[in-house]
């Protein structure tokens, strides 16, 4: 997490990221999905659990999705 509030300094700061923004997102994106499983955020949740979750509550988020691959 540490490393994603100092890529948002520093983004903030020059206006560009340090680190390639496709390899931060699918980073944060795992990151999310772990939390979600491991119940940090609400409830633990399988795969299937998760994939409706996102898509009932959310829209789905397109970018987490992709990594779950629905």
């Amino acid at each position: 997490m540490e490393t994603f509030f100092e890529e948002a300094k520093h983004y903030r700061m020059k206006g560009r990221f340090k680190t390639e923004f496709e390899s931060l997102r699918d980073d944060f994106i795992t990151y999310i999905i772990g939390l979600l499983k491991e119940g940090i955020f609400h409830r633990k949740f399988d795969n299937n659990e998760l994939k409706i979750f996102l898509t009932r509550h959310f829209g789905g988020f397109p970018y987490l999705k992709k990594k779950l691959k629905l």
